[in-house]
């Protein structure tokens, strides 16, 4: 699978959770105020973290190969 559609996939899953928690939540709580900009910064600092860690282990990986 192309990482285009990896990456189609995960935004739409993450939307689909944010609609799901939306509706389960916030529908039932009219006070209830969710930043979905701070959950989505959050999420993109994981994604950064995990991605570096994956390119640290891939580097290390073809430094031994080598």
């Amino acid at each position: 699978m192309p990482a285009t559609h990896c990456r189609a996939a995960v935004f739409h899953e993450i939307q689909r959770l944010v609609f799901e928690y939306d509706d389960a939540v916030a529908s039932h709580d009219s006070n209830f105020v969710w930043n979905v900009d701070d959950a989505l910064s959050d999420i993109i600092i994981r994604l950064n973290g995990e991605a570096r860690r994956v390119r640290k282990l891939t580097a290390i990986k073809q430094a031994k190969a080598a």
